[in-house]
C-alpha cells in the first residue's frame, strides 16, 4: 500500500499478532503514536509499513530482526492506550451510547402487528394465486387439466369405500394425499 493510499482513509484499526488493539484512528494521527514510542521513521517511508512491522512483533520476542525499525520501546498497544487518541476515542464512543440510550428511551414501545384472520388470510392468498394463474393462459390451462386428472384418479381409487376400519383408513390416506398434492401444487406458484 502506498503513503497515498494510507492516508485516503479515514481511520485505521491494526491489531498486534496477540490480538490487541495497536492503533485505532486517522492515520494523519499515526506519527504522534510512533514518536512517543520514540520510533525514528525515515525520510519517505510508509507509516503503515512500520506500524506492521510493530505490530507484527510479538511480545516474548525481545531480539531485534534485521532491517526492524530501531528505537522503539515498549508494547505498542500499551502506549495507544495510555495516548491521548484512545481517551478521545473512548469519549466518542461513550458519547454515541449516550445518544442511542436517549433516543431509545424517547421512542415508543414497538407495536405488535395487526394480525388478519385465518378467513382472511385465505382469501388473499386464494386472490393473488388466482391472479397468478390468470396471468398465463398456457398455466391455467394447464392448472385446470392437471386438478381434473388428479380428481379423476382419485375419485376412481377411492370410490365406494366401505364404513368399516380398512374403508375410513383409506380415506385417511386419501386425505393425506389430496393435502400434500395441493401443498406441492402451491408450492410451484
Amino acid at each position: 500500500m502506498t503513503h497515498r493510499d494510507f492516508e485516503r482513509f479515514d481511520k485505521i484499526c491494526a491489531l498486534t499478532s496477540n490480538g490487541r488493539l495497536a492503533y485505532f484512528g486517522p492515520p494523519q494521527r499515526l506519527g504522534e503514536l510512533l514518536k512517543a514510542m520514540e520510533v525514528e521513521i525515515p525520510a519517505h517511508a510508509n507509516p503503515a509499513d512500520i506500524l506492521m512491522e510493530i505490530a507484527s512483533r510479538t511480545s516474548r520476542s525481545k531480539e531485534k530482526t534485521e532491517g526492524s525499525v530501531d528505537g522503539s520501546r515498549g508494547d505498542i498497544s500499551t502506549f495507544f492506550f495510555e495516548s491521548t487518541l484512545a481517551k478521545e476515542t473512548l469519549e466518542e464512543i461513550e458519547r454515541l451510547q449516550a445518544r442511542r440510550r436517549a433516543a431509545r428511551e424517547q421512542e415508543s414501545p414497538p407495536q405488535a402487528p395487526s394480525r388478519h384472520s385465518f378467513w382472511r388470510q385465505f382469501s388473499m392468498l386464494m386472490v393473488r394465486s388466482l391472479k397468478y394463474i390468470s396471468r398465463s393462459p398456457e398455466l391455467l390451462l394447464t392448472t385446470v387439466v392437471t386438478t381434473l386428472i388428479v380428481a379423476l384418479i382419485i375419485g376412481g381409487l377411492f370410490y365406494q369405500l366401505d364404513n368399516r376400519i380398512p374403508g375410513t383408513s383409506n380415506r385417511v390416506g386419501m386425505l393425506f394425499f389430496v393435502v400434500i398434492y395441493w401443498t406441492l401444487t402451491l408450492l410451484q406458484l
